[in-house]
């Protein structure tokens, strides 16, 4: 996280409204940084984003990636 947040405010690619958002997460006792697409940030807690927006909340699977419903899923691997 703490790598990350170094890229994204070094290379100048993190906006001041993120900047802020990271800096209200890291003053609530938690961690943050900026995901490369868009103006979004993720943290370790919401604590400190209320006031930016809406607060979306997702977990990590640490079993790799799973298909909700593979009817639907297109193979893009498979062109045959």
């Amino acid at each position: 996280m703490r790598l990350s947040r170094g890229f994204a405010v070094d290379s100048g690619l993190i906006s001041r409204r993120a900047l802020d958002a990271v800096e209200a997460v890291e003053a609530a006792g938690g961690l943050a940084s900026m995901a490369m697409l868009g103006d979004t940030v993720f943290s370790t807690t919401a604590d400190g984003l209320a006031e930016f927006g809406a607060v979306k909340r997702s977990r990590i699977n640490l079993t790799g990636p799973v298909l909700i419903d593979d009817v639907r899923q297109r193979d893009f691997f498979n062109t045959s």
